[in-house]
Parts: C-alpha cells; sequence; structure tokens
C-alpha cells in the first residue's frame, strides 16, 4: 500500500472506462438533447478519425462549452457559466499535443485528445491528494488505501475522464484539504481558492479556513492552563479575525477576477475583440447569441455578477424551480448518493451531538479515528457535504449533484471506506491531542491522563496499530 500503488490503479481505472465508452458510445444511440454542440471544421485523415471514434463519447454536454472556450475563448453569453482554469489548462495543453504529436489533428480533435489525457492525469494525482489527505485524518494507512481505490471507481467515473473539470477540481481541493491538515496554510490557501475559479461551489471551501483559524484560536483560549487577561483575550480573537479576513481576501482573488473580466468583456470595450474563424460568426448571428460589447442586465446591477443571472436566465437555476413531474427520473438517479450523505451526515452529528453545541470546535479528548462516525476532525467535513447537498436539492438541477459530490469531499469515500472495512481490519488506535508545551494530554478539568515521549508525532502512540 503507497502512493505509487494508488496511482497505478487509478490509471488502469482511467483506461478501463476509456475503453467502456468506446463500447457503449458505440452501441448505444445518443440522446438527441437540445444542448449547445461548438462548431468546427472537421479535420480529415486517418488520425482525426480514429480520435473521433474513440473519444467521441468524452465530448458531450458541458464538455462542448470547454473544448469551445478553449479553442475560440468566451464567445457569447452562455459560456460565462463555465469558469476560465480549467479552459486555460486545456488550451495550453493541447498546444502541447499538436507539437509533440507525431500526425496532424485538426484543433478540436487535439484538444478532445489533450483534455482526455489530461483528465487521466489528473484524477490520479487526485487520487494520491486524497490518499494522503486522508492519512492525516485517521492516521491509518489501509483506510486511506481504501478510500483512494473508492475515489477511483465512484459512480461520476465518467466525468473524471471526459472533458470536464471535476478532475482539475477535485486535485486542487484534496490538495488544499491535504495541506490544511498539514497546517500548511499558505498551500492551502492556493489550492482552495484557484478551485473556486474552475467550480462555482469551490467558494464554499473558504469555510474550511474559517473553521480552522477559529478552532485554533478557540482552542488556544479554552485549553491554557490560566485564566487569560481580557485585553490579551480581545488581541488575540482580534488576531484572528484580522487573519480570517485577510485569507479571505486572497481566497477571493481569482474569483472576483474572473469576474471582473467578464465585466469588462461584456459590458466595456475595455477588452479588445478578437478575430474569430467564419464559421464561429456565422454561428453566433444564426443563433442570435449575446456576444462581447452588448451589455446584458446584469451589467448595471449594483453588483455586476454575471454567473448568478447566467444560471437563472439559461439554465433556469434557482430556489424549487426544478421541482417538477417529468425531473422526477433525475430525482431518482440521484437519490442513492443524496440518501447516502444525508443518512451518513446524520449519523454523525447524532453520535457527535455534544458537540453540536461548539461545532466541533472544542477539541479538549480523547477521541476514535477507526472510523469517519467516530472522528470528529471530520466535523468540518460533513457540515460542508451536508450544507452542499441540501443546496442542490433545492437550487441546482439535480442530476449535476452526484459528480458534485464525488468531486467536492472525502466523506463519501471515508464513508464508503467505513463500511466495507471490517471493523478489525481499520486502524483501531485512539487520536490524541496535544494541548500544553509539556507533551501532556489534558482533558475536561485540565488534568494530565497520559504522557506522550518526546519524539512521538500528534495522533499516534508508540506500539499502536498502524
Amino acid at each position: 500500500m503507497s502512493a505509487g500503488n494508488v496511482f497505478k490503479f487509478a490509471l488502469f481505472v482511467r483506461i478501463f472506462v476509456i475503453l467502456l465508452q468506446v463500447i457503449f458510445n458505440r452501441c448505444v444511440p445518443d440522446h438527441n438533447a437540445d444542448a449547445f454542440r461548438l462548431p468546427y471544421e472537421k479535420g480529415v485523415g486517418i488520425a482525426n478519425s480514429v480520435v473521433s471514434y474513440l473519444l467521441e463519447g468524452f465530448s458531450r454536454w458541458d464538455a462542448q462549452y470547454f473544448l469551445h472556450i478553449s479553442l475560440y475563448s468566451y464567445t457569447h453569453e452562455n459560456t460565462l457559466a463555465f469558469f476560465p482554469l480549467f479552459p486555460v489548462l486545456l488550451r495550453h495543453s493541447s498546444n502541447i499535443l499538436s507539437i509533440v504529436f507525431p500526425f496532424s489533428l485538426s484543433p478540436l480533435n487535439c484538444t478532445l485528445l489533450a483534455g482526455v489525457l489530461l483528465n487521466c492525469i489528473l484524477t490520479s494525482l487526485s487520487t494520491i491528494a486524497l490518499y494522503k489527505c486522508t492519512q492525516n485524518v485517521f492516521q491509518s494507512e489501509i483506510f486511506a488505501f481504501t478510500s483512494a481505490l473508492l475515489f477511483c471507481i465512484n459512480p461520476a467515473s465518467i466525468f473524471f475522464s471526459a472533458v470536464y473539470s471535476e478532475s482539475f477540481f477535485s486535485l486542487l481541493t484534496f490538495c488544499g484539504l491535504w495541506a490544511l491538515e498539514k497546517g500548511c496554510f499558505f498551500f492551502a490557501l492556493c489550492g482552495l481558492s484557484l478551485s473556486a475559479s474552475i467550480r462555482s461551489n469551490g467558494i464554499l471551501s473558504a469555510g474550511f479556513l474559517i473553521y480552522t483559524f477559529l478552532k485554533q484560536h478557540i482552542n488556544y483560549v479554552f485549553m491554557s492552563h490560566h485564566r487569560l487577561p481580557a485585553k490579551l483575550n480581545v488581541f488575540l480573537f482580534s488576531s484572528t479575525l484580522l487573519k480570517i479576513t485577510v485569507y479571505l481576501m486572497l481566497f477571493s482573488l481569482p474569483f472576483l477576477g474572473y469576474q471582473v473580466y467578464c465585466y469588462l468583456l461584456f459590458c466595456t470595450s475595455v477588452l479588445s475583440e478578437y478575430d474569430l474563424p467564419e464559421i464561429v460568426v456565422n454561428f453566433l448571428t444564426r443563433n442570435d447569441l449575446k456576444v462581447p460589447s452588448e451589455p446584458s442586465k446584469w451589467c448595471f446591477w449594483n453588483i455586476p455578477l454575471s454567473y448568478s443571472y447566467i444560471q437563472s436566465r439559461y439554465w433556469d437555476v434557482g430556489f424549487l424551480r426544478y421541482f417538477s413531474i417529468k425531473q422526477i427520473p433525475n430525482f431518482l438517479l440521484a437519490a442513492p448518493i443524496v440518501i447516502i450523505v444525508l443518512v451518513s451526515s446524520t449519523k454523525y452529528f447524532i453520535r457527535h451531538r455534544k458537540e453540536l453545541w461548539h461545532l466541533g470546535f472544542i477539541e479538549n479528548k480523547i477521541y476514535d479515528a477507526s472510523d469517519v462516525y467516530s472522528n470528529i476532525k471530520c466535523f468540518p467535513y460533513f457540515l460542508h457535504i451536508f450544507f452542499i447537498t441540501i443546496f442542490c436539492i433545492l437550487f441546482i438541477h439535480i442530476q449535476v449533484v452526484t459528480r458534485m459530490l464525488c468531486s467536492s469531499s472525502p466523506v463519501l469515500y471515508w464513508v464508503a471506506a467505513t463500511a466495507v472495512l471490517p471493523a478489525n481490519d481499520r486502524a483501531r488506535f485512539k487520536l490524541f491531542k496535544e494541548h500544553s508545551h509539556k507533551n501532556w494530554l489534558l482533558i475536561r478539568g485540565h488534568q494530565p491522563v497520559v504522557h506522550v515521549p518526546l519524539g512521538v508525532r500528534e495522533g499516534q502512540v508508540r506500539g499502536t496499530q498502524k
């Protein structure tokens, strides 16, 4: 069990998914949906035919938008709903591939091939990031290994191979959470903030930073040996608030930067127009699409954010808008993962009902880390995924829920690992939390309960089973 084995298994699964896609894309007829299809010039030659035949199934639905943005940038208002970091990476990957690939490919096929290869690598790296993050939370090799393997075969696996942003988003999210668990706040900030420039729900990851800083402050004050002076308490709390404010400002820069770009592109003439292929110009004209320099309603809002307006107008996203009889099949498809999240979250909160009043901030007791339901360190993770699930049910297209949850949180894989691993095979040991500089572990009442020898890492006791 190692990160190398995890990476190899992830690559194997990606190859297997590609083979399944080839088979089912040829055996199952396409659904004739009224979805966006990007304009393109068909490539000629054997290489283009092979790429189209093998990978065409990975270019459906939202992949059309990502391919379009990568090829032509943000040509019309609808495309602004898709955040820029993944298309930018896709464009550069395609440029590199066009240089090193021995056969001539059309721009579309080259970008498609680059997208599939890129996502295979990104998903495999995401698996390692999840593996490392789980190791830090549970201090268990077998639990981390099992969680990583389950991530490789998650129910949204096809979206991690197609030209979608889920793989890149999960990589940055898991890397950010891993860094946060290790106390590397700057790297955590980088990973989590960049994830918000890939998918809008990445903004919620700011909650992990806020939670961590508040928990540090509360634990320091609560576990101090002596009552702190009032002025010192005020100073410490002010310092914590200042740190949170600075980090949130830095966190929001990628997201706000993109919103400023959207405003300058569609609401002003600051950004110069760029030349587009004739086939794209004809497509925009024929479909009467709103192009840059044609101000829209959101341009005149007090806070001109394009995202909510575009989601509401073009995708009918809003409170309970998706609740209709014709959407019952989609609700049924999303039901399994929604039920898993709601049931597991409820079970976790019931087990930790005593910690609910302080949201798990005060970590002053010996706690068990043998499974996801016992580990108090999972508290913010459950809060995060529970909120996302409720929001998805009430506001967004329900068929997005599965891939959103599978790429946004490690909780699903921790719950699954707890279910599939027999109790006697888990790493059964207690995690201890140091609350003083003398290697003494404290419980309520500030009484020492056990002495930890110097040199033993936090969360470990010599002789415990790994």
